[in-house]
């Protein structure tokens, strides 16, 4: 489930550490991406209270999130 990194092909890591945007849709994608340095837009439904939690979002909400690194990139 999502892209643990470590578990990635050495091609599709490659291409997600030169991409200049990383679409990431699932709440998978956001728990196994979450944290780290690419600029990724997520695009979760937040199914559990513990995500929703994290994201500050009532349970069951569909959002939209830049991680860090695509904010700074922005600015």
């Amino acid at each position: 489930m999502g892209a643990p990194l470590r578990l990635c092909s050495p091609a599709f890591r490659e291409r997600f550490t030169h991409a200049r945007l990383i679409i990431a849709k699932g709440q998978a994608n956001y728990e196994t991406l979450s944290g780290g340095d690419a600029p990724l837009c997520f695009l979760p439904q937040a199914k559990c209270s513990v995500i929703a939690g994290d994201i500050g979002v009532p349970a069951r909400s569909v959002i939209i999130q830049a991680s860090t690194a695509l904010r700074d990139a922005a600015s």
